[in-house]
């Protein structure tokens, strides 16, 4: 009988260390977070990494992110459009890992045109500075094509903001978590957002990633 009764609490002792176990590892496991660099994974020499390196080096080059608002009603440089862009531009520009000097939209400093003044003399004035003027905005868009399927659509209703972000020991899940609910503050039914490039890209696989943890 004795024999059976430690029988019992040994198989009793060993369910109750593995469930504690199980508890104490799927709690560690939730608080796992997946970081997806490829900078990291592949070695230096690999093609994709060395010119990544190089584009840093010398022109700045880091990943992107890109907002493209769209007006459901169809208007050209809607208003409403604008006002948008130039609040995820403010959110883009307070972002403590932003590239200030990468930030382009119709409402950030760095968008600039060439307009001739008296013959020889010319002005370089930012695009910002006539946001709030419709048809002046168009003309200088329609007298710059570099902006054309960059800034602006062809049918001129759609409008981004681009901007390069500084790599985050976080994972790019973590720079998207930041921007985010400046976008989201601004979807509506008047409007369309999408939101693209390599961040995006890097931070939805990062939070596909995750989900393994819940499996």
């Amino acid at each position: 009988m004795s024999n059976y009764l430690h029988s019992i609490r040994v198989r009793i002792l060993f369910i109750v260390s593995i469930t504690v176990m199980t508890v104490i590892l799927g709690y560690h496991a939730t608080r796992l977070r997946v970081v997806i660099d490829p900078m990291a994974v592949l070695p230096a020499s690999h093609a994709f990494v060395s010119s990544k390196t190089l584009l840093e080096q010398e022109f700045k080059q880091h990943y992107s992110l890109v907002v493209a608002i769209t007006s459901k009603a169809g208007i050209p440089a809607d208003k409403a459009v604008l006002q948008k862009i130039g609040r995820i531009t403010e959110a883009f520009k307070n972002d403590p890992g932003v590239i200030k000097s990468s930030i382009l939209s119709v409402a950030s400093q760095n968008a600039k045109v060439i307009q001739s003044s008296d013959g020889d003399t010319f002005k370089v004035l930012a695009l910002k500075t006539v946001i709030n003027d419709t048809p002046k905005l168009l003309s200088w868009l329609d007298d710059n094509p570099a902006y054309s399927n960059t800034l602006v659509s062809e049918d001129q209703k759609t409008f981004t903001v681009i901007a390069q972000f500084k790599s985050d020991d976080q994972g790019y899940a973590s720079i998207l978590n930041r921007i985010e609910p400046a976008i989201d503050n601004e979807k509506d039914d008047a409007v369309d957002i999408y939101t693209s490039g390599e961040i995006y890209f890097l931070a939805e696989l990062e939070r596909y990633s995750e989900r393994i943890f819940l499996l």
